[in-house]
């Protein structure tokens, strides 16, 4: 699964969280628990937002539909029957 924008997106928080130079990384419990709720608070704040549904799932399904259907019928010209293909 392509997940190119997902990593630019944490890249770029990163950086944003390490030009403050105020910010520690937390590796006690109540660090991880924070830095567990926020993550799954931006977990539910990406499941209502319509952009992240675009990006991560209805766009690579498209994708996928699209890639198959143009290969099935460029191998169906290119002389393979259709049970060489499943």
């Amino acid at each position: 699964m392509y997940s190119g924008s997902f990593i630019l997106k944490f890249i770029s928080i990163w950086s944003s969280w390490t030009k403050h130079g105020d910010r520690q990384i937390d590796i006690s419990f109540h660090g991880i628990k924070g830095g567990l709720q926020n993550l799954i608070n931006w977990m539910v704040s990406a499941v209502y937002n319509i952009s992240v549904w675009r990006m991560y799932i209805v766009a690579l399904l498209t994708e996928e539909l699209v890639f198959r259907a143009c290969m099935i019928s460029l191998l169906l010209c290119g002389g393979f029957r259709p049970y060489t293909l499943t």
